[in-house]
């Protein structure tokens, strides 16, 4: 896992009637949730949609890759199959530049298969929709229009679709991971039934949601982590001097003057940032020591959290 603080300068923290604290934006690597071994190629093959009938999941990696190549239905609910299309696009298109897997082509799957030559990628994604439903309902409110009362109607669609998808090895015709997911969303009130919007768009941000989610357990990933630091109430001029350099986003003398500060003064609050900061440049093993030195010595509350924090970092490295 790397890090490195990004390029927004920190920004601040202000709690009300409270002094405002430095908060240091971090870019992390995120290790893969999912073990795909020493899996170098994947294919991400249509999913489904929910009267598939003729697509059922077997256990046999051989028969589902088959399945998801055959048997993509372009009949049915418009809305669904775009959001079957749309899904598989978005994950295609996150893989497409990834520095982990070769991405195999849908279509070279299915000339392998047809040919009955060897599989052309080591893992597959396979998914489809158990669930594809939407409602309209309904709401009346008394409401005041050129002084005379008057009851409205608003209206509201609702969706509601289950997701399932796997990976399976090509090699091993055994299923690595087996996974559902429930998505749920509404559409704004209107008071036209025209106006609702589709089906499809109303469920399109948790569909780039669950793309996100099944590329997180693939594939390393990017995220943010905002590391607080401590502000000074003893207005000791080096603490202010290492807090304006830190807001700059100058972290590596930040650094410098807050270890200074500690190991001439023993500063809690010089010490607890220092830690913060070498977490920030990555340096978790030196970060580790020094939180854990506040912890023998103080018992802080504030340290032990910090030690936490940075050992789960440390752990994610290891990853």
């Amino acid at each position: 896992m790397s890090y490195h603080v990004s390029a927004v300068l920190p920004i601040l923290s202000c709690a009300l009637l409270a002094s405002c604290a430095t908060t240091v934006p971090v870019q992390v690597v995120r290790p893969a949730e999912l073990d795909l071994g020493s899996a170098k190629t994947i294919a991400v093959l249509p999913f489904q949609v929910s009267n598939s009938k003729n697509y059922e999941v077997t256990g046999s990696s051989f028969f589902d890759v088959v399945n998801a190549v055959n048997f993509f239905i372009s009949d049915g609910d418009q809305n669904e199959i775009q959001a079957a299309s749309f899904l598989t696009s978005k994950i295609t298109e996150g893989l497409s530049d990834s520095r982990y897997f070769t991405l195999v082509d849908e279509s070279v799957v299915k000339q392998a298969i047809g040919s009955g030559t060897k599989p052309p990628a080591d893992v597959y994604l396979t998914g489809k929709f158990t669930k594809f439903t939407y409602t309209t309902t309904s709401r009346k409110q008394k409401e005041t229009v050129d002084n005379k009362e008057r009851t409205v109607i608003y209206y509201t669609r609702s969706v509601n679709a289950s997701v399932t998808y796997q990976l399976v090895d090509s090699a091993t015709s055994s299923i690595i991971a087996y996974r559902s997911r429930d998505l749920s969303s509404s559409g704004y009130e209107q008071q036209d039934r025209n106006l609702l919007a589709s089906p499809y768009d109303i469920i399109e941000d948790d569909l780039s949601s669950l793309a996100r989610e099944i590329l997180h357990k693939i594939q390393p990933y990017q995220e943010t982590v905002n590391i607080s630091l401590l502000s000074d109430k003893s207005k000791d001029p080096d603490m202010k001097t290492a807090d304006e350099l830190a807001k700059q986003g100058l972290i590596g003398q930040s650094l410098e003057k807050f270890r200074e500060v500690y190991e001439l003064r023993g500063t809690f609050e010089a010490g607890y940032n220092a830690a913060k900061l070498l977490q920030a440049e990555g340096r978790l093993d030196d970060a580790y020591h020094l939180m854990n030195e506040l912890v023998d010595n103080t018992g802080d509350k504030r340290a032990v959290q910090g030690l936490s924090q940075i050992d789960y970092e440390r752990k994610q490295a290891r990853r």
